[in-house]
């Protein structure tokens, strides 16, 4: 049978959980902190990752950045349109530029 994280790694098809549940579980694997955050996007329910590089957290929304053709981690301040548990996760007070992706 087919699962969602089976859809996404070999034909690149998925919803923002899945891409979030993958991209969190390859990170943790590589030794990473990442986490899932449970959301909204513009009124909708979304999933993004949290994770940890160099001692600072950066939001990364695999899903978001997939569309824009930019892979791109950010700052709480440049969530525009995000909602979520601020107190429930670590601070992310840092930008990084972003980069161009390949599909």
């Amino acid at each position: 049978s087919i699962t969602p994280s089976y859809s996404l790694l070999c034909h690149g098809v998925g919803d923002a959980r899945i891409f979030a549940e993958v991209y969190g579980a390859m990170c943790r694997r590589a030794g990473l902190d990442c986490r899932v955050i449970s959301g909204t996007k513009n009124g909708e329910a979304w999933y993004w990752n949290l994770i940890q590089v160099d001692g600072l957290y950066y939001h990364v929304d695999l899903q978001e950045s997939r569309g824009a053709g930019v892979f791109t981690r950010l700052a709480d301040g440049e969530m525009e349109g995000y909602v979520w548990d601020y107190s429930a996760y670590p601070a992310a007070e840092t930008a990084v530029e972003p980069t161009e992706t390949t599909e």
